[in-house]
């Protein structure tokens, strides 16, 4: 909900950070960030699938080399017994590829956010790392 582009507006970031877009809504995912409906229905927002069209989705409308994008269930409800609260999918795309993952963190809805912001911004780190190399 807006976590990562806090983190990462915390210092000066008008160097590398050309905005953010934060949408709950499924019509929003579809219309800001070119989701097909039709990945909405099938797997779900919190699903590899989607994070993956939304991070491309994200580069195309912010016209920028590297998006994250992560989706979840960070409760206190919301789970089921496929998607538990705590499971977040995250994806990088950048100009190579799209990168996706997942994990189930513990906690409460604040802290499910904060490793979800984390990770993600993590497997940027990651990434940027070895296309440096």
């Amino acid at each position: 909900g807006g976590l990562v582009a806090k983190l990462l507006t915390q210092f000066p970031a008008s160097d590398y950070f050309r905005g953010g877009i934060v949408c709950y809504d499924n019509e929003i995912k579809s219309r800001l960030l070119q989701v097909k409906p039709a990945t909405l229905q099938t797997y779900g927002a919190a699903s590899e699938q989607t994070v993956t069209e939304m991070a491309i989705g994200a580069r195309a409308t912010l016209g920028c080399d590297v998006a994250l994008a992560i989706s979840g269930i960070a409760g206190p409800s919301g789970g089921t017994a496929d998607k538990p609260v705590g499971l977040v999918h995250y994806a990088v795309a950048t100009p190579t590829g799209t990168v996706a993952r997942y994990r189930v963190f513990s906690g409460d809805r604040e802290g499910i956010q904060a490793r979800a912001a984390y990770a993600g911004l993590d497997l940027v780190r990651e990434l940027m790392r070895a296309a440096a190399e």
